[in-house]
C-alpha cells in the first residue's frame, strides 16, 4: 500500500530508504500520487516542499499522464473506450490494443 491506517506503507518506509535533501525545503520524503492496490509501476516521491507542491499541481492540471498496461484475454476491438462508475464516481478509460 502506498498510504493508509496500516504502518506497513510505502510512505512509511520511505524515510528509512531515501536520502533526505539537502534544500533549504527539504521534508520527509513522500508519495505524491498512488497506485491502485495490485498495480504496479512508479511512484513519484517529493523530497522538499516545492517539488511536492510543483507535482500535485502537474497532476491537477493533467500535465503528468499516466499508462497502464494490461493483458486480457479474449477478443477486443483494435480501440475503444471504457466507461464505468468507480466508488459513485464515473470514470473512462481509452484503450488501443498493441500489436
Amino acid at each position: 500500500m502506498v498510504s493508509g491506517n496500516s504502518f506497513k506503507t510505502i510512505a512509511n518506509a520511505l524515510s528509512q530508504n531515501i536520502k533526505r535533501s539537502t534544500l533549504n525545503d527539504a521534508t520527509s520524503p513522500q508519495p505524491v500520487h498512488r497506485l491502485d492496490y495490485a498495480t504496479t509501476g512508479i511512484l513519484l516521491v517529493g523530497k522538499t516542499s516545492r517539488s511536492i507542491r510543483t507535482l500535485n499541481k502537474m497532476f491537477e492540471a493533467k500535465t503528468i499522464k499516466k499508462t497502464y498496461y494490461a493483458i486480457a484475454i479474449g477478443e477486443m476491438n483494435l480501440q475503444g473506450e471504457i466507461t464505468s462508475e468507480i466508488d459513485g464516481k464515473s470514470s473512462q478509460s481509452d484503450y488501443l490494443v498493441a500489436p
